[in-house]
């Protein structure tokens, strides 16, 4: 068994397709075949089951995948330091929606001042996809808000948001300080989608005060949502960061929930088993300061 196994058998897990992998490691189908019938012999079990004419996961194969990706993304980050990867090199980096718009832009601004050769490459998701692709090494790094964080990640504190109450312009109760969240459980919902760490974190709060809130509008854009608001459609409950400049310029309202603070906390996360360069750590600490 060698890492050439490992790296074949994680390209066929994610695809579960022999095709699609052999397309992916840029070998021929055979091959891949046979690397997977090598390694089922080596440990005696069964990887995959072939069922009309497609491939499906065993829980043998969902046990190597976790080892198997640990390993192999080891061996990239030995390859990383002995190849001097804090002089030039690519840095992955995920955030959510929210952190995209108001931190990265200055983070990727001061961190590449230091290191002015490393590539960043960012992707913008909601949190439970960011987390699922530090599970299968292809981000390094991400930012998240709120603490749904999965088994085998390593999270610190970065900074806080606050959400607010976003209404149309018009709504009667604008500015109000006296809004409870079951006074909401009649409203009209425009949330974001399920899997955003903003959702599950109003999932957590609806949940709390009792009430079940079924949105009349999912989007996995903010400023759709805004947009939505300022027409009428529905009230929402946003970042403040992303909402401010609506509020100011009147093009929606807003008003205080008493019952709720809705402060969060904002997360840096990584895999347990990643090896950090120091440019890495080095943009930790950025994200860290970035406020100060």
């Amino acid at each position: 068994m060698t890492i050439r196994h490992l790296k074949v058998f994680v390209e066929v897990y994610k695809h579960e397709n022999i095709t699609k992998a052999a397309e992916s490691l840029f070998i021929t189908q055979p091959t891949v075949t046979r690397a997977i019938q090598e390694l089922e012999e080596h440990y005696g079990v069964t990887l995959f089951e072939r069922i009309n004419k497609r491939l499906k996961r065993t829980e043998c194969a969902n046990k190597l995948f976790f080892h198997a990706n640990n390993i192999i993304s080891s061996i990239d980050q030995m390859e990383k330091e002995m190849k001097n990867w804090d002089e030039i090199g690519v840095l992955r980096i995920g955030a959510t929606p929210t952190i995209g718009s108001v931190f990265i832009p200055t983070i990727i601004n001061k961190f590449s001042e230091k290191y002015p050769n490393i590539i960043i490459k960012t992707t913008i998701n909601n949190g439970t996809e960011l987390q699922k692709s530090l599970y299968s090494n292809q981000l390094d790094l991400v930012l998240i808000e709120g603490g749904n964080i999965m088994e085998h990640l390593h999270q610190e504190v970065f900074a806080e948001d606050k959400l607010i109450l976003v209404m149309p312009p018009n709504d009667k109760r604008k500015n109000s300080k006296d809004i409870t969240i079951s006074s909401l459980k009649d409203d009209k919902f425009l949330l974001r989608e399920q899997g955003s760490t903003s959702r599950l974190y109003l999932n957590h709060i609806f949940s709390k005060h009792g009430i079940s809130v079924s949105p009349v509008m999912e989007s996995i854009s903010t400023h759709a949502i805004i947009r939505s608001v300022h027409l009428g459609i529905g009230i929402s409950i946003l970042p403040e960061e992303m909402v401010l400049h609506s509020i100011e310029s009147g093009y929606v309202s807003s008003a205080r929930i008493k019952d709720e603070a809705l402060n969060r906390k904002e997360f840096i996360v990584w895999h347990k088993n990643k090896f950090l360069t120091k440019s890495a750590r080095e943009f930790i600490e950025i994200c860290k300061n970035i406020k100060s």
